[in-house]
């Protein structure tokens, strides 16, 4: 789009003229602008929009993040088309790139019968993935895994689910770190630290402009 180019354009010229860290701040708004995206039935959708409202704006995204919400039985055949194994256990959220909207460049997926604080939880664990895929560098991923490693060996993460891969564990810390904060403070202090650390980078132009 000519928009994306002239702000492509405009950034390479404010960042010659003034730095990395005052063109970081400049746009750092436009950057965590974008909202979900909901089909016009999309039930409990003022939860899942709360809880991306309430994340700081450094892992907000101008990315389109589409959220459905489907059927048990809708979600275990997608789950086996995507997974290409039988489902045994209940599956209550999914997260994929990209999606069936043409505009989608990240889909996720919860169960229609998720309800209060656990809709919350499994909203922010989907986004999670799409937090690990999408917006960290692989240096950040390759922190995490360290992170995620050393609690492994103390058995110190904040969930038992967290302890399958790191994925999971960076998507049950990170929707612990949205939804159940002293959880994570208790449990698994360390991605708690790490979070923090990530925001902070995200956050301040200084550290973007030394990082690079």
């Amino acid at each position: 789009m000519w928009l994306d180019r002239a702000i492509s354009w405009t950034r390479c010229i404010l960042t010659s003229i003034f730095g990395v860290g005052f063109c970081y701040l400049l746009f750092s708004v436009q950057a965590a602008r974008a909202d979900l995206i909901f089909d016009s039935n999309t039930p409990h959708k003022e939860i899942w929009q709360q809880v991306y409202d309430s994340l700081p704006s450094a892992l907000k995204t101008q990315k389109a993040v589409v959220v459905e919400v489907v059927s048990a039985k809708t979600m275990q055949q997608l789950f086996e088309k995507t997974m290409g194994q039988p489902c045994s256990d209940v599956v209550d959220g999914c997260y994929y790139s990209g999606g069936d909207r043409i505009d989608a460049d990240a889909t996720i997926l919860l169960l229609d019968t998720l309800q209060g604080d656990r809709a919350r939880m499994v909203f922010a664990h989907e986004y999670g993935h799409f937090v690990w895929d999408q917006l960290l560098t692989s240096a950040e991923r390759d922190a995490y895994k360290a992170v995620w490693q050393r609690q492994l060996r103390k058995h110190c993460l904040v969930s038992t689910y967290a302890s399958t891969s790191v994925e999971e564990g960076f998507a049950e810390a990170f929707s612990a770190y949205v939804c159940a904060r002293q959880k994570l403070d208790t449990c698994d202090v360390l991605s708690e630290k790490f979070l923090n650390k990530l925001v902070s980078r995200r956050t301040d132009p200084s550290q973007v402009a030394t990082s690079s």
